[in-house]
C-alpha cells in the first residue's frame, strides 16, 4: 500500500507514526509553497521539530513489512522504497493548542520560495567610488536588467570603461536565482536549491543561448526574428535579444525581483515557477504556458467537482507597446515615441516597429535593413492598437545624449627673428615684451641669439611649436586629438631669453639708450593655429527591446481556460503537479487540448483530495484587464547614475579647460541686439491699450533700430500728429518721441531716404553732412524747430 511519509533528522516514518493529523499542502505559482499539519501531543511537550529544521515529504512510498490482518499498515515502519520526493521545507511556525477535548502542536513548513526568496533582499554588484577608484559593491538599490561584473554582447558597453551592461530577461532571472542560492550556501554550508546558472565565454561575457536551458525555459532571443545559429554573446545583435525595460528598484526581495522580470514574458502570472523536489537539492524551474508539458486527466471518474470557463476576453486583438525615448542634445531635451505593435492582420500575425505612419517589419528592423510594411498593414496595426481591451503600455527609455563644446583660442606666429624686420617678428616680440613698443629699432645683441627652452631646460623646436598663444586655454580634448582633422594639439610652457639693444623713448622723446639688455618671458607655444575648435561627447542610450510586443502577443493569443478541478483519491498521488498544463478528456472536445495553466494546488492529505486552480494567475493580480495594465504603472528611472553609467567622478557637461596655460577661459560673449528701446514711461507703455498703439508707431522714448524689415511706422499714429502715407523705414535708424496715453506729441526720426508723397506737410527735412562728406536726412515732427 502506497503511503505518504515524512523524514526529519534522518528518520522517515508514515505521517500517523509522527502523530500527524489534519495534514495539508498548498503551492502557488510565484507565491507560497508550504506544508501544514497538527501533531497530537500535549501542548506543553518539548518541541519535536525545532525552528528552521528541514523536513522531507515523499508520496507513493511502500514498505517491505507485511500489513496487519486488517490490511492496515504496520506502525513504526522506518524502511521505505519507491515513490518520489514531494516537498522539502523548513519549520517556520509553531502554535500550541489546548482545550478540554484535545491538545496539539500546529506546524507550518515553508518551501524554498517562502523561506528564501520571500525573505532575502536582492542585491547586485554596482560601482561605487572609494575616493581613488571605482570598486564593485553589493547594493540593494539596483537596476534590473543591468550588470556591473560581466558583459553580455558587443553593443552594450562603452569601450575602455567599466560601464554597467545590459542583460536578457533569462540572464537577469538566472542572476537573481544564483544570488539567492549563493546566500543559502553561505548560511547552510551548501546551496539549498539549484537551477540553470549563468555561463560566460573566454572573455568573461555572459553567454546568450541559442536555445533555452533545461530549467529556465526562457529564450534569449525573440522567436522568429533573428537566426541565432552560430551566434555567440560576442557577436549577438542586442536588438534581437529578449530584454525587458530597465527597472530601477530599492530594497526588494528576490521573489519580487523575479516577479518584476517575469511580467514581461506574457501576461502577469503567465510564466510558471515551481520546484522539482525529486533532485538534490531541489531544482527551480520556470516556463511559459506555451512551452510547458500537458497532463490529461479524465473529466469524470475521480472528479469530485469541476468548474470551468473559457476567458476569450483575455485574448488581445493586438498588443501595443510605446517606447518613450528621452535624450539630450546639448541643452535641448528631445522625446521620441517608437511604436511596437503586434496583432493579426489578414490572417497572419504581423508586428510593426517605428514611428506613427512608418512601421517597419520586425524581421527587417532587427536585421539592420528596415523595410516598411504595406500601407494596409500599417493602418490595420495603428487602428488596432486603439481597440478596446488592447493592452497598451508606455515604457520610458533613456535615449542617447550628446554635448558639443567649443573653445576659441588666439595665437600669432612664433617668429623669433630680429624685431626690426617687422611683420610677424615685430608682433611676436611685442607680445612677449610690450615695452618694445617704446624702443626705437630694437635689435639682438650679437653673437647672442634668443633661446627658447621648456621647463626641463630642453630646447623647443619652434618649427613644430610655431604658434604663440595669446588668449584663452588649450582644452584637454584638443590635446587628446579632437582638433580639426583629428590631429592632436600639443602645448609647451616655455621660457624665452634674449639680449637686445635699442633706444627707449616715451611719447616720442628719447629717454635712454641701452646696450646688451637681457630680457626673459614666460609663454605658451602650441602646434595649432588660433581659431574655434569644437568637440562632441556622445553617450549611448538604452537599447530598446524591439519585438517584445510580438513575443507577448503570441503567448496571450492562446485561449485561457479558468476554473477549479477537485480530484478525490484514496491517497494523494499529485496527478498534475505545478509546472504542467491541464487537459480534460471524455467531455467537450476543446478541453482535450485546452492547455490550461495550473496556478495553485491544494492537497488535503487526510481526505485524499487535490484541488487544482487553473487559468490566469488571480493571486498575482493578473486575472482582469485593468490589473494587466498595472504591470507598467508608474514612471521608470532607467539608470541610477543618469548618463554617467561609468560612475566617473570626473565626468561633467562642457569642457574643463587645462591649467597649464590658464589665463582666461572661453566665454559666449555679450549679446548683440538689433533693436534697443529706452521707454520714457514704463507704466504708460505697459498699459495694454497704449502698448497696442505703440507697437505700430513706436513708443515715447528712444529707439535705435538696425533691422532691415518688420519695423514700426515710426511717428505715424494718425492722431495729434498726422503723417499721411508714412511707412516703415525698413532701414537702420534712430527715433525719439515724447507723448503718453497712446499719443505722440514730438518726434525726431533719423533715417536714410525720402518721405513718401503727402508726408512732407507734416515733417521737416534736415540734411546732415557727415565727417566723411556723405549726407543723411533727419526728419523732425512736432514742436521742435529744425536748424
Amino acid at each position: 500500500m502506497a503511503m505518504t511519509t515524512l523524514e526529519y533528522n534522518g528518520v522517515e516514518k508514515a505521517l500517523a507514526d509522527w502523530g500527524i493529523a489534519q495534514a495539508s499542502r498548498e503551492v502557488s505559482n510565484q507565491a507560497h509553497d508550504h506544508f501544514a499539519c497538527d501533531i497530537i501531543v500535549p501542548f506543553d511537550s518539548a518541541d519535536p521539530i525545532p525552528y528552521d529544521s528541514q523536513i522531507t515529504l515523499r508520496i507513493g512510498r511502500v514498505s517491505a513489512v507485511t500489513p496487519s490482518a486488517t490490511g492496515l499498515p504496520v506502525a513504526g515502519v522506518t524502511s521505505w522504497s519507491g515513490g518520489s520526493t514531494w516537498f522539502i521545507g523548513w519549520r517556520v511556525e509553531e502554535f500550541r493548542n489546548g482545550s478540554g477535548t484535545a491538545e496539539s502542536l500546529q506546524f507550518k513548513f515553508a518551501g524554498p520560495w517562502e523561506h528564501f526568496f520571500e525573505r532575502l533582499v536582492f542585491q547586485k554588484l554596482w560601482w561605487t567610488w572609494n575616493g581613488t577608484e571605482n570598486v564593485a559593491d553589493w547594493r540593494s538599490q539596483v537596476v534590473l536588467g543591468q550588470s556591473a561584473n560581466a558583459l553580455v554582447g558587443v553593443n552594450d558597453t562603452v569601450p575602455g570603461t567599466n560601464a554597467t551592461n545590459l542583460m536578457s530577461i533569462r540572464q537577469q532571472v538566472a542572476e537573481i536565482i544564483g544570488y539567492c542560492a549563493g546566500q543559502t550556501a553561505l548560511e547552510y554550508g551548501s546551496p539549498q536549491f539549484q537551477s540553470d546558472g549563468l555561463t560566460h565565454d573566454t572573455s568573461g561575457n555572459y553567454n546568450l543561448l541559442a536555445t533555452p536551458g533545461t530549467n529556465l525555459l526562457i529564450p534569449d532571443y525573440i522567436a522568429g526574428v533573428y537566426e541565432v545559429a552560430g551566434k555567440t554573446s560576442a557577436t549577438a545583435d542586442l536588438q534581437t535579444v529578449l530584454r525587458a525595460p530597465l527597472d530601477s528598484v530599492n530594497d526588494i526581495t528576490c521573489a519580487e525581483a523575479l516577479r518584476r522580470m517575469l511580467r514581461w514574458i506574457g501576461p502577469m502570472g503567465g510564466p510558471v515557477v515551481w520546484f522539482d523536489y525529486t533532485t538534490s537539492p531541489p531544482t527551480l524551474k520556470i516556463g511559459t504556458r506555451d512551452v510547458l508539458p500537458s497532463v490529461t486527466l479524465p473529466a469524470t471518474g475521480q472528479t469530485e467537482s469541476l468548474k470551468i470557463q473559457r476567458r476569450d476576453d483575455l485574448i488581445p486583438q493586438f498588443v501595443a507597446l510605446k517606447y518613450r525615448i528621452t535624450g539630450q542634445v546639448d541643452s535641448g531635451v528631445y522625446t521620441e515615441i517608437i511604436n511596437d505593435i503586434a496583432g493579426e492582420v489578414g490572417g497572419s500575425v504581423i508586428e510593426g516597429v517605428g514611428l506613427t505612419g512608418a512601421l517597419y517589419s520586425i524581421e527587417s528592423f532587427a536585421g539592420g535593413s528596415p523595410a516598411l510594411l504595406s500601407s494596409g498593414q500599417i493602418t490595420a496595426l495603428q487602428n488596432g492598437s486603439r481597440f478596446r481591451a488592447v493592452p497598451c503600455a508606455t515604457v520610458d527609455f533613456e535615449g542617447s545624449s550628446s554635448t558639443s563644446t567649443s573653445c576659441t583660442i588666439s595665437t600669432i606666429n612664433a617668429d623669433f627673428n630680429q624685431p626690426d624686420l617687422g611683420g610677424d617678428a615685430a608682433a611676436c616680440w611685442a607680445a612677449l615684451f610690450p615695452e618694445l613698443k617704446e624702443v626705437a629699432n630694437p635689435v639682438f645683441t650679437f653673437p647672442t641669439s634668443p633661446t627658447v627652452v621648456d621647463d626641463s631646460g630642453a630646447a623647443v623646436n619652434t618649427s613644430v611649436y610655431k604658434y604663440l598663444l595669446l588668449d584663452s586655454q588649450i582644452a584637454p580634448w584638443m590635446l587628446a586629438g579632437n582638433a580639426p582633422g583629428g590631429v592632436a594639439a600639443s602645448a609647451k610652457q616655455c621660457t624665452v631669453t634674449v639680449n637686445f639693444t635699442g633706444t627707449a623713448s616715451s611719447q616720442g622723446v628719447q629717454a635712454e639708450h641701452f646696450l646688451n639688455h637681457e630680457k626673459t618671458a614666460r609663454c605658451t607655444l602650441i602646434t595649432v593655429p588660433g581659431g574655434t575648435y569644437k568637440t562632441q561627447t556622445d553617450t549611448p542610450g538604452e537599447v530598446v527591446p524591439y519585438g517584445l510586443a510580438g513575443y507577448i502577443y503570441n503567448i496571450e493569443s492562446i485561449p485561457q481556460y479558468e476554473g477549479t478541478f477537485t480530484i478525490q483519491e484514496t491517497e494523494v498521488t499529485d496527478p498534475c503537479p505545478l509546472g504542467n498544463n491541464l487537459n480534460l478528456s471524455g467531455s467537450l472536445s476543446e478541453w482535450a487540448n485546452m492547455g490550461a495553466s495550473v496556478q495553485q494546488i491544494s492537497y488535503d492529505l487526510a481526505a485524499g483530495r487535490t484541488t487544482l486552480v487553473f487559468g490566469p494567475a488571480a493571486h498575482l493580480g493578473a486575472k482582469d484587464f485593468v490589473e494587466r495594465l498595472r504591470v507598467n504603472r508608474g514612471p521608470r528611472w532607467a539608470n541610477l547614475n543618469g548618463t554617467n553609467i561609468t560612475n566617473d567622478p570626473g565626468q561633467q557637461r562642457g569642457t574643463q579647460l587645462g591649467n597649464s596655460v590658464a589665463q582666461r577661459g572661453p566665454s559666449p560673449g555679450a549679446r548683440m541686439l538689433d533693436w534697443h528701446h529706452y521707454p520714457a514711461d514704463i507704466a504708460d507703455e505697459s498699459d495694454p491699450a497704449n502698448a497696442a498703439i505703440y507697437s505700430a508707431i513706436g513708443g515715447p522714448g528712444f529707439h535705435v533700430d538696425t533691422r532691415a524689415s518688420a519695423q514700426p511706422q515710426y511717428g505715424n499714429n494718425g492722431g495729434a500728429i498726422s503723417a499721411a502715407g508714412l511707412s516703415s523705414p525698413n532701414t537702420p535708424g534712430f527715433f525719439a518721441a515724447y507723448g503718453a496715453g497712446g499719443t505722440l506729441t514730438t518726434c525726431i526720426r533719423c533715417f536714410t531716404g525720402d518721405l513718401p508723397a503727402g508726408a512732407q506737410a507734416f515733417w521737416q527735412e534736415v540734411n546732415l553732412t557727415l565727417a566723411d562728406g556723405t549726407c543723411t536726412t533727419m526728419w523732425v515732427l512736432g514742436a521742435l524747430n529744425p536748424p
